[in-house]
């Protein structure tokens, strides 16, 4: 589908220009929309006609045009298309200009606040249909596709084009200037490639090679592709003998000793992960960047057979730790938590222990007294405002400073508002408590309603397409921390 860049500037105005053969006349359009949680939704078009374009490649600002109103799209799942024909007046013209008026506007959730780009898999416009591709590629020498220190290395793309329409790999010979090959000197250097949506073809491999020796290999005769010579070197065989989500237990065969091989983890590079050597336990040291984005390590093997490893995410040690200190919190605040019902009911043996008739029958009376509601801060004396106000304000900065920039002056008003009422007032130091618990149960609400609306995959990135239910919970810890401050302060006063 044609798409513009993100965010909103791109989205109004945006525009597809269609080049007939000759003059059509257009009333309607079988518009074919992306609907989902990925795109925001056109609702308004404008569609011009004419015969002589402007020097900016579409029809001018005064072209015949009609405008037209979408009707209401609703979103489905990812991938959803949804078809919405639209009438208008007619336009005529051998050039038509489509562009994009209103826009119901989707937020994306990382890595910044910008908006989804719309998504129009299909014009629709009665009678007109793009040419097919030819059957081969058309060959043409390019120097915008591969660049080496900058400067640009003429090559040729031939092969199928449906080869190419469908990712698989088309040949790719030098020509021009560069037709004898490129001269490299001493040193460093650095070979690029220009981005796919530019220039129409990403180059996402390149094999370089030598001849024996190291001197250049010499190129083949036109017309014939470069390949690379047989490799007749024994790879070693890795196996996986477990495995969960953080640590793999592997076995290679066939080892030589004294020829290095590689060992590569197909997960993202990061540095957490280490190898080591079963039995040694010697460290393979930091991973190396492997194929744009595995993890590598270059194996000296001491001895030849097999050799076994360990791979481990080493920063889930702490995470391991960090569980555990929980696990002993919640055993600790349930016993907290049990210490004064017993504490209550040794009291009310005692209380029950035959000391006389009057003894007995007060505890009778207590007894079938029942529970009663009563405020833990009725009690408490309201502080002036000249201190209120500043312990307030410094609480309500603090607070801020742990959430995004975002939410900065919504997070300091809440907080430092209710810190200067729940000094002002004692009873409104419920504020705390029942704001904390709403805050939490506001968060699981949000996370299960986005999750079953947008049916967000389950990938690494899954955590992030909860930025609102981040800020919620931290928000919740928050006021209870500020409850805890307001504490301390009468207490002190």
């Amino acid at each position: 589908m044609w798409m513009p860049r993100f965010g909103a500037p791109n989205q109004l105005g945006a525009w597809i220009q269609v080049d007939t053969p000759k003059p059509v006349s257009v009333d309607h359009l079988d518009l074919q929309l992306a609907a989902d949680a990925y795109h925001s939704v056109p609702t308004s078009l404008r569609v011009q006609g004419c015969d002589t374009l402007a020097a900016d490649g579409r029809c001018p600002a005064d072209a015949p045009a009609a405008s037209v109103t979408l009707p209401p799209v609703h979103d489905g799942a990812r991938g959803t298309i949804r078809t919405v024909p639209v009438d208008f007046p007619v336009v005529r013209g051998r050039d038509l200009t489509i562009t994009v008026t209103g826009v119901r506007l989707r937020r994306t959730t990382k890595p910044f606040v910008l908006s989804e780009p719309i998504g129009i898999a299909e014009l629709g416009i009665p009678g007109v249909q793009v040419a097919p591709a030819p059957a081969a590629m058309p060959g043409t020498c390019r120097s915008d596709l591969l660049a080496v220190d900058g400067r640009g290395v003429s090559v040729r793309v031939t092969g199928s084009t449906a080869a190419a329409l469908a990712g698989k790999d088309v040949p790719l010979t030098l020509c021009g200037a560069d037709a004898g090959g490129v001269t490299l000197g001493p040193g460093r250097h650095l070979v690029t490639t220009s981005t796919g949506a530019t220039t129409g073809l990403s180059l996402d491999q390149l094999a370089f090679d030598s001849a024996p020796g190291g001197g250049a290999m010499a190129l083949p005769a036109t017309g014939t592709s470069l390949t690379a010579p047989a490799d007749t070197a024994v790879v070693p065989a890795v196996h996986v003998v477990s495995h969960d989500s953080t640590a793999y237990s592997l076995r290679v065969t066939g080892v030589r000793a004294a020829q290095p091989f590689w060992l590569v983890l197909g997960q993202s590079l990061n540095k957490g992960w280490e190898a080591t050597v079963d039995g040694t336990g010697q460290s393979l040291g930091p991973p190396t960047l492997i194929d744009g984005f595995a993890n590598g390590w270059l194996v000296h093997p001491a001895h030849g057979g097999t050799v076994s490893f360990t791979v481990q995410w080493t920063p889930q040690h702490t995470q391991d730790l960090a569980l555990l200190v929980s696990a002993v919190v919640v055993v600790l605040c349930v016993a907290l938590a049990w210490q004064p019902r017993r504490r209550r009911a040794r009291a009310g043996a005692g209380a029950g222990a035959p000391a006389g008739a009057a003894a007995v029958a007060g505890a009778e009376e207590v007894a079938d007294a029942g529970p009663t509601l009563a405020n833990p801060f009725a009690t408490d004396r309201a502080l002036p405002p000249w201190v209120a106000l500043p312990v307030g304000v410094v609480c309500g900065l603090v607070s801020a400073l742990v959430v995004p920039p975002g939410a900065f002056p919504f997070v300091f008003l809440a907080v430092g508002a209710a810190v200067f009422l729940a000094l002002l007032s004692p009873p409104a130091r419920g504020i705390f408590a029942v704001g904390a618990v709403g805050l939490a149960l506001t968060a699981v609400v949000y996370i299960l309603v986005s999750q079953a609306s947008r049916h967000y995959p389950g990938n690494g990135s899954w955590p992030s397409q909860f930025e609102a239910a981040n800020v919620l919970v931290w928000v919740a810890v928050l006021l209870l921390a500020a409850d805890t401050v307001v504490d301390l302060v009468r207490r002190r006063r």
